[in-house]
């Protein structure tokens, strides 16, 4: 009996949050003022409100927000499939302060970027999370051991199109400013937070009128993996990939594998 509770608890949890994704609007439509005291570490503790958008085409719910200084970007996603995509290819935050949709030579941070670590490893370790017969404590600990790589591993943050930024990879404790961190929380959602100097890409909150730019907002996906070449009739060559050992199906390989991202438009909060 008390197992048929448990369950059926955890159905209604989830119908909950499916409910809660269904209303809220694809691309966010308000601007946000960040509140004091922000602190970029994957533990979103300073923000008391729903995120005030979930996009279906990344099925990742976020956030942007701003103060005098700088631009906030905060993301959590459910999706235990997605979690993976997220890990394995990071995410890339483009702006465009010319306010078009175009991200040729634009501003753009990519976070994590997770080169000592198989990607077979990653997938795996988000799988055991997602193991529905996981007790209590051994979730704790699958979360643990995954939030430990992360922090261990994800030390380097990839930039292209700030001119005041030679490097392409920085670290995460560059002295730019900008920040990036990403953690699992205690529900298994991924939790990514992300600041970046409104100097560094041309933007800054007008006394009069806010600024507006446009963004996107990339899953990158990994780069197919294990491909094979194989010769065959008259010359052509025809190239395969195997599915990495952790992603469980072709299906979950093909979603983790290839890019999807959005566009949107922000004006900064005055």
């Amino acid at each position: 009996m008390k197992k048929k509770i448990t369950t059926f608890l955890v159905i209604c949890s989830f119908a909950a949050q499916s409910l809660v994704a269904q209303k809220l609007p694809n691309i966010q439509e308000v601007s946000v003022r960040a509140p004091s005291g922000i602190r970029i570490d994957g533990k979103p503790t300073e923000w008391n409100s729903e995120l005030p958008a979930f996009n279906k085409s990344t099925n990742v719910a976020y956030m942007l927000s701003n103060d005098n200084d700088n631009l906030y970007l905060l993301i959590e996603c459910k999706d235990a499939v997605i979690n993976k995509k997220i890990v394995a290819g990071g995410i890339t935050f483009s702006i465009n302060a010319d306010d078009k949709r175009k991200t040729d030579n634009a501003p753009a941070i990519t976070y994590p970027i997770l080169k000592n670590v198989p990607y077979a490893t990653v997938l795996s370790a988000i799988n055991r999370l997602d193991y529905k017969k996981n007790t209590p404590a051994q979730f704790d600990s699958v979360r643990k051991a995954g939030n430990k790589v992360l922090t261990d591993e994800g030390k380097e943050i990839k930039v292209t199109g700030i001119k005041a930024i030679q490097d392409t990879l920085i670290s995460i404790y560059n002295e730019n400013g900008i920040k990036a961190a990403m953690l699992l929380d205690d529900s298994n959602s991924l939790i990514y937070e992300l600041a970046v100097p409104l100097k560094l890409v041309g933007l800054s909150p007008s006394p009069k009128q806010g600024k507006k730019f446009m963004y996107n907002i990339m899953l990158n996906g990994m780069a197919a993996r294990n491909s094979i070449i194989h010769k065959v009739n008259d010359g052509l060559v025809a190239s395969t990939s195997s599915v990495p050992r952790g992603a469980a199906s072709a299906q979950t390989y093909m979603i983790v594998n290839f890019p999807t991202d959005f566009w949107g438009e922000y004006t900064l909060a005055k």
